[in-house]
């Protein structure tokens, strides 16, 4: 490895990974590489390596100290508000902003409940840049399902700590001085972006945004999803690319204009400082930045550093920053892949390869590359970044980019001319021409394959496999060689649809169930309700958002493709309430779902069937349960028959469900009450079961003293929101379970229940000695 500073780089990778994640073991690592450093290279390297570890400790540790807010204040807080993300939406209002009566400055969100549509309308007109507010301070909620979206650490990323639920707004027209605001260059930012969309016609104008000035906010979700979908959103994100194109429109006008070579880089470097900021210091922006500037600069003296040490020294900066960096997809990307692109670019076989095979090998390399943080974030990536880029990539860099940036860069000197208004319509016609073929294309092909986040142990070997290709490749191996890499990485992308472990999940939906059984090797799916969110009050038009949260597309389908499960071959709904099947048509529209089984009571019910008319049911079927009698649901789940058929309460016509997962017996009772389960207790003189899901989210009309003496569990597992309207989970229900000696897990104390287990005994023992035999999402917040 040429680059003198790759080394330093890495191992402060390496340890700030390891303090964030308090992993010893790499801890330990770091500082064998260290003493390994000071022996076998220059000491100079090791005491900068101990310098950069110190500073980036020192960084971690003043960023976690943080003083809260009190939770109320009656004095009004001024805030210096971040105009580019003032954002309307339905009857809220959000922005992040700064309060600056504190020393030092501290960044909080703030949310808004906006009281009437006219209010919305000034809200909407322009961005306040200082407002006036008081409200309480609350703490960002944390996950409280495995792998989904923790907003907690979303906003320590950007050194957020708190968010106000504000009780009004006022704006403030006095502005402090210049260096004294915080958020001066994003209020240049915000008029260029109004400069957009008051000159430019729609199209162009949001394109302009998004590839010049880093802001996507205002594309379409359609245009969005489609991208992602063929696996090419990084072309509607400012990158490398677009600094070396801006640079040689530098360097050609500079050379048009007979500026000396010395000058010319100058301007270059003002220029990349000017513009990182003014898009707001992505991370992409940031490492081309500072890879090209650090370059410029020693081009003037007329010395040579390697590439590699521009890249190292970017990384080193952006870490003293903003440690916790290392956690953003964006940051894993960037600085992986363009590592690989340098690392390629000085191999002898790479450059004795033709342009064609140069572009393919490096395509596919990136693409295995970034698989496994595309599995971590997304849990799937798409097959359409091999097969489009080279399409897209040519179309965006040669004409639709240089187009863009001409037509911004001349717009205030042809403004108002035929010229300009056939260059501007010009460029809309190759977006919308863009736009289409990208909806056909995503509309006819289905690229996307869900590998759920792989685990720890997959993306090590995954790491070491593609070491062992990159030093291969040199060797002009066999095709026969090659296959076998390829397979090998197919196997580890399907690890989690292979795997010999099943799993089941009482999905934290707040007031509601949703219980997820993935069988061993993925044989069979099956959800046993959905959760649903109960609406209090009817919203006007304008108080709804564009983009309305809801528990079947936020939280099941996202929960379940992260354990890398495509389709879910049976939904039961155990009864109809809507807070067990309500999320239905909403997750149907991201995870297929082949058979929904219920009682004819559900299925022929005309509230049920507004979610039916929601879906797509081509390939589904409704399967009728019939629980006059015993029935089987799957190969290990039988359904209790009901005697009782009580007419009048819905909880007691709930489908019960018995199987046998490992060693341990589970009964899944839907909401039955006292009634139903002294029925069961008659029909089923002998039941006994390991695991009770507790009927009725802990309801002390449910799971009586008998029927806990009569059932014998050792755990019970309560799904129930925090803090809600019931009070479910009673005491009364935990009361007994404790005097029998039941041990229990709660989704509105712990969040998402697990248990892992396997056909395998001696798997199963395995993994009950590797963890408890239920685990938990203990990372779980204190959250209203």
């Amino acid at each position: 490895m040429k680059g003198k500073l790759v080394f330093p780089a890495i191992l402060l990778l390496l340890y700030v990974t390891a303090i964030q994640l308090n992993r010893w073991s790499l801890l330990i690592l770091c500082l064998a590489l260290l003493v390994k450093l000071a022996t076998w290279a220059d000491k100079s390297l090791a005491y900068l390596s101990m310098l950069l570890i110190a500073v980036s400790t020192i960084q971690i540790v003043s960023k976690q100290d943080v003083q809260l807010f009190p939770e109320l204040s009656e004095v009004p807080y001024v805030i210096e508000v971040k105009q580019t993300s003032w954002k309307v939406d339905g009857n809220q209002l959000r922005f992040q902003g700064t309060v600056l009566e504190e020393e030092p400055k501290r960044k909080i969100i703030v949310n808004y409940t906006i009281a009437s549509q006219d209010e919305k309308k000034e809200l909407e007109s322009k961005p306040s840049s200082m407002i006036v507010t008081n409200g309480r301070f609350k703490k960002p909620f944390e996950a409280t399902n495995k792998n989904l979206f923790n907003y907690k650490d979303y906003l320590n990323k950007q050194n957020v700590r708190q968010i106000l639920q504000a009780d009004f707004i006022t704006e403030v027209n006095s502005l402090p001085k210049v260096y004294h605001r915080t958020y001066f260059f994003d209020s240049v930012r915000m008029k260029a972006l109004k400069y957009c969309d008051a000159v430019f016609n729609p199209i162009t104008s949001l394109y302009i945004r998004a590839l010049l000035f880093a802001d996507r906010s205002a594309l379409s979700e359609e245009v969005i999803q489609a991208f992602r979908n063929l696996g090419l959103m990084h072309l509607l994100s400012i990158s490398g690319l677009h600094i070396s194109l801006l640079l040689s429109g530098l360097n050609k006008a500079a050379l048009k204009l007979r500026v000396t070579r010395e000058n010319s880089i100058l301007i270059q470097i003002v220029f990349l400082a000017f513009y990182a900021v003014f898009t707001g210091l992505g991370v992409s922006v940031y490492r081309a930045s500072v890879q090209h500037g650090v370059k410029s600069v020693y081009a003037i003296k007329e010395r040579f550093i390697h590439t590699l040490d521009c890249w190292s020294i970017a990384l080193l900066s952006l870490l003293f920053i903003s440690p916790v960096v290392i956690f953003s997809v964006g940051f894993q990307l960037s600085f992986l892949l363009s590592f690989l692109i340098i690392m390629l670019s000085g191999q002898p076989f790479f450059n004795s390869l033709k342009q064609v095979q140069q572009y393919a090998v490096l395509n596919v390399l990136l693409f295995i590359t970034s698989i496994p943080v595309l599995s971590f974030h997304f849990f799937e990536f798409s097959l359409g970044a091999l097969l489009f880029n080279s399409i897209y990539i040519p179309f965006i860099s040669l004409i639709l980019l240089p187009g863009l940036i001409m037509l911004f860069i001349l717009s205030p000197f042809i403004l108002n001319t035929a010229i300009f208004q056939m260059f501007d319509q010009l460029i809309g016609e190759l977006i919308r021409m863009m736009e289409n073929v990208t909806y056909s294309i995503e509309s006819t092909a289905s690229l996307v394959f869900v590998s759920g986040r792989l685990n720890t142990t997959v993306m090590i070997i995954w790491g070491i496999v593609l070491v062992l290709l990159l030093l291969n490749l040199e060797k002009r191996f066999s095709r026969r060689t090659i296959c076998i890499y390829m397979v090998l990485f197919c196997l580890l992308a399907f690890s989690n649809r292979i795997t010999p472990f099943g799993e089941i999940v009482i999905i934290d939906v707040g007031q509601g169930d949703a219980i997820l059984i993935k069988e061993p090797f993925s044989r069979d799916v099956t959800l046993i309700d959905t959760g649903g969110l109960v609406s209090w009050r009817e919203l006007e038009e304008w108080e709804r958002k564009e983009n309305q949260y809801s528990l079947g597309s936020h939280i099941l389908a996202p929960f379940v493709k992260s354990m890398g499960i495509k389709k879910i071959d049976t939904v039961l709904i155990t009864h109809l309430h809507y807070d067990h099947y309500g999320e239905l048509a909403n997750m149907a529209e991201i995870i297929p779902v082949v058979n929904i089984a219920g009682t004819i009571e559900t299925l022929g019910d005309s509230a049920f069937h507004e979610q039916l008319n929601r879906m797509d049911m081509e390939d589904t079927v409704l399967q009728v349960i019939d629980q006059s009698t015993g029935f089987s649901l799957s190969n290990r789940l039988v359904g209790l028959k009901d005697s009782l058929k009580d007419q009048d309460n819905i909880n007691n016509q709930s489908i019960v469900l018995l199987g046998k997962y490992g060693k341990l017996v589970w009964m899944f009772t839907g909401d039955i009450e006292s009634e139903r389960e002294a029925q069961i207790q008659r029909d089923y003189p002998n039941l006994k079961t390991d695991v009770l899901k507790v009927a009725h989210h802990g309801s002390a009309s449910s799971t009586t003293a008998e029927f806990v003496e009569h059932t014998k569990p050792d755990y019970a597992l309560i799904s129930a929101g925090r803090n809600n309207r019931y009070n479910h989970p009673q005491d009364e229900v935990l009361l007994r379970l404790k005097e029998n000696s039941v041990e229990t897990f709660r989704t509105d104390y712990h969040g998402s229940i697990h248990y892992k287990f396997s056909d395998y005994r001696l798997l199963d023992e395995w993994v009950n000695i590797y963890r408890q035999k239920f685990w938990t999402n203990s990372s779980r917040g204190d959250y209203e």
